[in-house]
């Protein structure tokens, strides 16, 4: 699967956004990071191709649900994957309209499983075949 997909994170907190970076460029994506609102809103309209967007929903200044809208209306869509410190208070619209909801624990895998569950949906053809 290397250098296949464009990863985009995006957390207020450097270490984790390192963190992710490295873990994800390690098992062969190319990862793009935003660390506020504004520099997340303007990679997504920048002319780059995404292909997920793993997201910190405890950025400032970022209203979740109207942007997770809005990435569900593009053509094609955006796929989402939130990530917080706690699942237990996350608002029901915001679980619907994400692909999948996890918890930081700072173990990597279950991240690394709910992204190829959703890639895998996503773009079935692009996936390298190889046995898993």
């Amino acid at each position: 699967m290397k250098g296949q997909f464009t990863i985009l994170v995006a957390d207020r907190n450097r270490h984790v956004r390192g963190f992710l970076k490295r873990e994800l460029v390690a098992d062969g994506h190319a990862v793009r990071v935003a660390e506020s609102s504004r520099e997340l809103l303007a990679l997504l309209r920048g002319d780059e191709t995404l292909d997920l967007l793993i997201l910190d929903l405890d950025m400032p200044a970022l209203k979740g649900i109207e942007l997770l809208r809005r990435l569900k209306e593009r053509v094609p869509p955006l796929p989402v994957i939130l990530c917080c410190f706690s699942t237990a208070g996350v608002d029901p619209n915001l679980r619907f309209l994400a692909d999948a909801v996890l918890q930081k624990t700072g173990d990597i895998e279950g991240l690394r499983e709910a992204s190829m569950r959703v890639l895998r949906h996503y773009y079935p053809n692009r996936l390298l075949r190889t046995g898993s």
